[in-house]
């Protein structure tokens, strides 16, 4: 199934609740959108993600009381829609190891992996992008899942002002790939309103050859020329080539990589996940359908957060099925 937008959340067959629906809570307004949406819908449980509140943020004492406004919001929400529970999850925003354990846990809790044929929804809104991806890695355990993402834009960015300065570079857990120094290097990434985090990583890897992904169309039509402008240091470096590549479609961000990849079969595959959620989907979709390829998921973890500043209230809300039950045929009714 394509990607959608949404005005409601309804479960994904018509006629039973899904039977786990996992969310997150964050100091933007957009991480309960998806609850707020949800009059018909119903989970027989709700895992709600909750970051541990010891983060660097600037203007931190305003952010902390934001978080736990929202948190609050999102507590009584998911009460609303789970038939027998609600789980809350403590994790820390730094280590995406940590989440993959405690959701693996509650999955065989509450009997999810047992199940026939699962219906699983996956808010990622305000998780982070290395969060996003381990998550999902996480769901592939569960065998024969019907397995919805769900997304809500944010009405607005502050461009200028998303994060300060990058604390570490890494591969992203369990998206390690397979690398080797018989091989030149690659690096394909996808850019947003970070600059800065581009940047570190391309000086980082010094790779022999990259392609910088520019998303177009964006969320507004200022974006993309926003994010150029942005990325003007990596875009001016010699040898770095420059694409256009959607924002909201990530059945072709993965159709986009599969074509680079083709185009530089004897690279070792360098793809850093900096541009939106959807992308990052794509790029996801790209990895499970294409194991062959090898690719490393590289990221740039940021010494802060502009947590006045990243983003303002919630705008569409989208929807994508991202993999079907072996044997089953037809579509989930959304």
């Amino acid at each position: 199934m394509s990607i959608e937008e949404i005005r409601t959340l309804l479960p994904l067959a018509d006629d039973k609740p899904d039977d786990l629906l996992i969310v997150c809570t964050s100091f933007e307004e957009r991480c309960w959108k998806s609850l707020l949406i949800a009059e018909k819908y119903k989970a027989e449980y709700v895992i709600v993600i909750n970051y541990d509140a010891k983060e660097q943020w600037v203007a931190q004492r305003r952010a902390v009381q934001r978080l736990r406004d929202n948190a609050a919001r999102v507590a009584e929400a998911a009460k609303k829609c789970a038939r027998k529970g609600v789980i809350p999850i403590r994790c820390l925003r730094r280590d995406p190891l940590d989440g993959y354990a405690k959701l693996a846990d509650a999955l065989t809790e509450i009997g999810v992996r047992s199940r026939t044929h699962p219906r699983i929804t996956l808010d990622v809104s305000v998780l982070t992008k290395s969060y996003l991806l381990v998550l999902l890695k996480a769901l592939e355990s569960v065998n024969g899942a019907w397995k919805r993402v769900v997304y809500s834009e944010p009405a607005a960015y502050y461009p200028d002002r998303l994060t300060v300065g990058v604390s570490s570079i890494s591969y992203v857990p369990l998206f390690c790939g397979r690398t080797t120094s018989l091989k030149p290097d690659l690096l394909v990434a996808f850019l947003g309103f970070e600059g800065e985090r581009a940047f570190a990583i391309w000086e980082h890897y010094e790779a022999d050859h990259t392609i910088a992904l520019v998303g177009s169309p964006g969320y507004r039509p200022r974006y993309p020329g926003t994010s150029r402008d942005l990325n003007r240091s990596l875009l001016g470096e010699y040898g770095v080539e420059s694409q256009e590549v959607p924002t909201r479609d990530p059945d072709m961000v993965a159709t986009t990589l599969k074509d680079i990849w083709r185009r530089f079969p004897d690279h070792n595959l360098l793809l850093a996940p900096l541009g939106t959620k959807l992308q990052a989907l794509g790029l996801y979709l790209f990895l499970r359908d294409n194991p062959e390829c090898g690719g490393q998921v590289v990221y740039a973890t940021p010494a802060a957060y502009y947590a006045n500043y990243y983003a303002k209230g919630s705008g569409k809300v989208y929807q994508k099925t991202i993999s079907l039950p072996q044997g089953a045929s037809g579509s989930p009714q959304p």
